[in-house]
């Protein structure tokens, strides 16, 4: 996918319009179908091995139409990256930075609970990918995460009021965003847990309990 897919922060921001359909009710759900059908067989079968022949099969849509809706599958996999990184609700982070939480549990619960619930697949599907992308598109996407890591050590710096030149919550920052994006994959231990709000309710008071005895702590 590397030599067909370039410029990938667009890639990521924004999706181009299609204009062939004219019913925009009707080009959301067709492309949402079309989309949902491709997240399963990107992860079940992978990206090389899935065909849009697949995907038609899977979405009910013929292959005659569905190039009304997108132009071949890296643009299905373009909108599914941008489907991730854009969802249609205010992040928790955007929120946390507007003062949204009375304290850091909020903020975590909610953070967890869409990358472990909602978006999951989303993530399962960038770590599934990421080899097939060019060294320029995965440093597009690893750079989603350094972002969010930025964000939220300045949330809690705030949070904390811990000095700027303090480098601890530098190393919480990057430790919530590991387990942000790695629990999806947590299945091979939690097989026979089943609560997934006990395994967040228990890592959101681990993390919580580090960032109290950060700013408890002097350097």
């Amino acid at each position: 996918m590397g030599g067909h897919m370039q410029g990938t922060r667009r890639l990521l921001d924004e999706v181009p319009a299609q204009e062939k359909i004219r019913n925009p009710e009707l080009l959301e759900r067709r492309r949402r179908e079309i989309l949902d059908a491709a997240l399963e067989l990107f992860l079940e079968k992978g990206f090389k091995a899935t065909t849009v022949r697949d995907i038609c099969q899977r979405s009910g849509i013929s292959h005659a139409s569905i190039y009304d809706y997108v132009a071949n599958k890296d643009d299905i996999l373009r909108r599914l990256l941008h489907r991730m990184f854009q969802p249609d609700k205010e992040s928790s982070l955007d929120r946390a930075l507007a003062g949204g939480y009375a304290g850091p549990e909020g903020f975590l619960d909610d953070l967890f609970a869409y990358s472990w619930g909602a978006n999951r697949e989303a993530i399962l599907l960038v770590y599934r990918v990421i080899g097939d992308l060019s060294h320029e598109d995965r440093r597009a996407v690893l750079g989603r995460d350094a972002a969010l890591a930025g964000g939220i050590e300045r949330y809690l710096r705030r949070e904390t009021g811990l000095a700027d030149d303090d480098p601890r919550l530098a190393v919480i920052a990057n430790l919530i965003v590991f387990l942000n994006a790695f629990m999806p994959f947590r299945d091979w231990y939690t097989r026979d847990l089943d609560d997934d709000d006990l395994v967040r309710r228990t890592v959101v008071d681990g993390v919580t309990a580090m960032i109290r005895q950060l700013a408890d702590t002097p350097r």
